[in-house]
C-alpha cells in the first residue's frame, strides 16, 4: 500500500506505529466518509488483536487513545487518534 507524504508525517507525529496500520487493515472496522475508507478500532478488532497477538502485547499496543486511518483508492491518506465519538454509517460510499 502506497502511503502519502501526509500520512508518513501523521504517523510520526502521532506516534502510530507502522504495526499498528497494517492491524488495522487486517482488522479494523470499516465506514466510509467522503468515498474514503475509514480503519478504525472496535470490539471486534480488539477481541481478534488478542486472539493474533496475545493479551499482553493486545494491551500494549492499545494503550492510549484509539487509531484510526483513511485509505483513498489503495491509498494510506491519514492516520490519527479518536479523542470523540464518530458518527456511524455516514453513507458516503
Amino acid at each position: 500500500m502506497e502511503i502519502t507524504n501526509h500520512a508518513n508525517e501523521r504517523m510520526q507525529q502521532r506516534g502510530i506505529y507502522p504495526i499498528m496500520v497494517d492491524l488495522l487493515k487486517e482488522f479494523g472496522s470499516v465506514q466510509f466518509h467522503k468515498g474514503r475508507q475509514v480503519l478504525s478500532i472496535d470490539k471486534d478488532f480488539r477481541k481478534a488483536l488478542k486472539k493474533y497477538c496475545g493479551p499482553e502485547i493486545a494491551s500494549e499496543l492499545l494503550s492510549g487513545h484509539p487509531t484510526y486511518i483513511v485509505i483513498e483508492d489503495g491509498t494510506l491518506v491519514t492516520t490519527a487518534r479518536k479523542f470523540r465519538r464518530h458518527k456511524k454509517d455516514r453513507n458516503n460510499h
